[in-house]
């Protein structure tokens, strides 16, 4: 099949794209870049920093678990031929996501995205923005902002429906105040792994960032190196 068929079938049905791989930034989203090179790029635009100059100790670090997550989301966002959603390629997510670092109040935001073209003669054209806003916004900070269009991702989502997205992750990071008197101490042989071996519990790693602050697991997230570096990206938005 050519590229332009496969571009072609991504227009009319945007569900039936894997398994594709990205070769450029003009290639849907629902396409996981399969060279090195390529997520490289993705991951310095979006974050503006590069993975084969990190230092310990995150040499170790690969996109794999993002990517994977992009390609989650992906698909439960443009069901229904992609109707929810303006956004089709790296490309776009990319340049949606410097609307998002802006850090915009969210009517702001969508002003923006209309400037740059993100327009469609739809009737709900608000309720696309919005969504686009929410899909750009949980594929560069891995946090599920907003509710998936018809459908159900299995998280409890944080809102962000008016004033600026730093204050919504400002609120939900916020330290919370420990009234207990009591304190567990639990040992070293407390961990994930063990737990698995000795009580026979199958742990299920999450990729949403939001549950770092309401998981007791939060410090056996996997991969946690990945996931601990794509938390600091809330700090310069703020």
């Amino acid at each position: 099949m050519s590229h332009e068929m496969k571009r072609l079938r991504l227009r009319f049905y945007p569900h039936f794209t894997h398994p594709q791989c990205s070769t450029n930034l003009d290639d849907p989203i629902q396409w996981s870049p399969d060279a090195s090179t390529l997520r490289r790029d993705i991951a310095n635009k979006l974050w503006e920093f590069d993975i084969h100059r990190m230092i310990m100790p995150f040499s170790s670090i690969n996109l794999e678990e993002y990517f994977t997550y992009q390609l989650q989301q992906a698909d439960l966002f443009m069901h229904d031929a992609g109707q929810h959603v303006l956004i089709r390629t790296h490309q776009q997510l990319i340049e949606i996501a410097e609307i998002i670092k802006g850090n915009l109040d969210r009517p702001l935001a969508k002003t923006q995205l209309k400037s740059k073209g993100y327009k469609h003669r739809a009737v709900d054209q608000e309720c696309l923005l919005d969504t686009t806003l929410d899909l750009a916004v949980r594929l560069s900070l891995m946090i599920e902002i907003g509710a998936v269009p018809n459908g159900f991702s299995g998280h409890a989502p944080l809102q962000w429906t008016d004033g600026k997205l730093s204050a919504v992750l400002a609120q939900h990071f916020a330290e919370r105040s420990n009234n207990t008197q009591e304190h567990v101490l639990l040992q070293r042989g407390f961990t994930a792994r063990n737990i698995e071996r000795i009580a026979g519990i199958r742990l299920k790693w999450t990729n949403n960032l939001a549950d770092h602050h309401t998981s007791c697991i939060a410090t056996c997230l996997r991969p946690e190196r990945v996931l601990g570096m794509l938390c600091n990206l809330i700090r310069p938005i703020r």
